[in-house]
């Protein structure tokens, strides 16, 4: 049965905080009633740009998004990522300019809404509000994660970390089957992200097939052994804080 949008928004919005907390039996309820407009994008749509005051916050619903800076010399820097139910600029109501631009790494579905509905929304329910900041801290803990990544991984273990925080996240909000994870990001996305060159990345990529590890067809990344994929990122997830709530992480455990 073909849902829509605003549904799907609302389940992997709903799925995302259970990952990371517990839902009240009335949360799901209010987060289905949240108002949001939603708008198809297309690859480097720029969501909010670095100097701008947003008026609304965004809701990723399909797609992957990123927050990245450009540089003088024109280099980009991606940050982070953002799977579906994250809300990447929830803290845009309380930042009057953006200081980095957030953007669609590939088309997007997302799910937008006003300032002024968000708050009165978060004033409503407070326990989801909280379950908002929480997201917004555990961004804090991926971004310090990712400055470790960048600055003090070899070149080959940043992109493995990579590749097994975006499998862990997907899996989150049921995403992933048979250890297969949407990964439709360039190989230019995957140099911004880590700091190498396309040309080392494609080289760590093509070990990672060689070796039977991680294969990639279809814009899918398809995990053939995750305890080979963890152990070369050396990845815990514990900087992922997410909970266990008997639920979705059936391929990728997280320690």
């Amino acid at each position: 049965m073909h849902m829509h949008p605003q549904a799907v928004g609302a389940q992997m919005m709903a799925r995302k905080l259970t990952g990371i907390g517990t839902l009240l039996p009335e949360d799901e309820a209010a987060i289905a009633a949240l108002d949001m407009t939603v708008q198809n994008v297309g690859v480097g749509h720029v969501i909010a740009a670095e100097g701008s005051s947003p008026r609304h916050c965004c809701l990723i619903i399909s797609g992957l998004a990123c927050r990245y800076k450009i540089l003088v010399d024109g280099k980009r820097q991606i940050m982070s990522f953002h799977t579906p139910g994250d809300f990447p600029d929830f803290y845009s109501l309380h930042v009057d300019v953006m200081d980095h631009s957030l953007a669609a790494a590939t088309p997007c579905q997302l799910g937008l809404v006003p300032h002024s509905t968000f708050r009165k929304w978060v004033r409503q329910h407070p326990h989801l509000a909280n379950l908002l900041w929480r997201d917004t801290l555990i961004d804090g803990s991926m971004f310090r994660e990712w400055i470790v990544n960048v600055g003090r991984r070899p070149g080959p273990r940043r992109i493995c970390h990579l590749i097994c925080e975006l499998a862990v996240r997907l899996e989150n909000v049921g995403l992933v089957e048979a250890g297969r994870v949407p990964f439709p990001l360039t190989q230019s996305d995957l140099s911004d992200a880590v700091g190498l060159s396309v040309v080392h990345v494609n080289r760590v990529l093509q070990d990672l097939k060689a070796q039977n590890i991680v294969a990639f067809s279809n814009r899918e990344a398809i995990v053939l052994d995750w305890q080979k994929l963890r152990g070369m990122a050396q990845f815990d997830g514990a900087y992922l804080h997410m909970k266990d709530n008997g639920r979705r992480l059936r391929h990728f455990t997280l320690t």
